[in-house]
């Protein structure tokens, strides 16, 4: 009796354990008791649970192509414009530098060229003399009419045209506040700063249209 009850539990232990197919005398695979037929409605809920976690691993996957476009349009405009931002502050540095200095006659005789000459050299970082323009011009006479003294720029750069005017002699645009407290025989120092900034990152490919823009700032002493 106790005999045949210890072979009896190793017999359901052996079930319990492994259930296969044998096929050709090979058996092919394992499966828990539970997905044998007497299992069936056990095994059943196995599969259903198993169909989901596919089913969430794809819907995961469409969630990440859809985000990481977007993260990597965030990342790189916020790069860009951090970007922007700084070349907006050095190019603010140098157009206040230029009038300063012309303000003060810094090399007398010599007048504004030199200046321009020194201005290329401070934006030797963002290579400003061939991505960029910088134009000195000195603005003289009474306020009703303004005109160009004198006027200097950049030898090498890109093409861009002066918002104060061109031309020795010719009338000059300058701001209305300006004018009005510019009496004769007095001066007024304008430095202009272009830049032609090309973005880092590849965003603009994101967005499917150019960045590249030219950047512009103007300092009056």
């Amino acid at each position: 009796m106790i005999k045949r009850l210890t072979e009896g539990l190793k017999r359901l232990h052996n079930e319990r354990a492994f259930s296969g197919v044998v096929q050709g005398g090979i058996f092919l695979r394992k499966m828990p008791l539970e997905c044998a037929p007497s299992g069936y409605s056990k095994c059943g809920t196995a599969i259903a649970w198993a169909k989901r976690l596919e089913d969430e691993r794809g819907a995961a996957l469409v969630e990440l192509a859809i985000c990481v476009p977007l993260l990597l349009i965030m990342v790189f405009g916020l790069i860009d414009f951090s970007q922007m931002i700084f070349d907006n502050q050095r190019m603010s540095g140098i157009s206040r530098q230029g009038s300063d200095l012309a303000s003060r006659d810094a090399f007398g005789s010599e007048g504004l060229p030199p200046i321009v000459s020194a201005l290329v050299t401070q934006g030797a970082a963002m290579n400003i003399g061939t991505q960029g323009r910088i134009i000195l011009t000195e603005v003289g006479g009474t306020g009703t009419q303004p005109t160009i003294l004198a006027q200097s720029e950049s030898l090498t750069g890109i093409t861009v045209t002066s918002a104060v005017g061109s031309g020795v002699g010719n009338p000059a645009t300058v701001p209305a506040n300006a004018v009005t407290v510019l009496n004769a025989g007095q001066r007024l120092f304008v430095t202009e700063v272009f830049y032609s900034y090309t973005p880092m990152t590849p965003v603009g490919g994101l967005l499917k249209t150019n960045l590249a823009s030219t950047l512009y700032d103007v300092a009056y002493f």
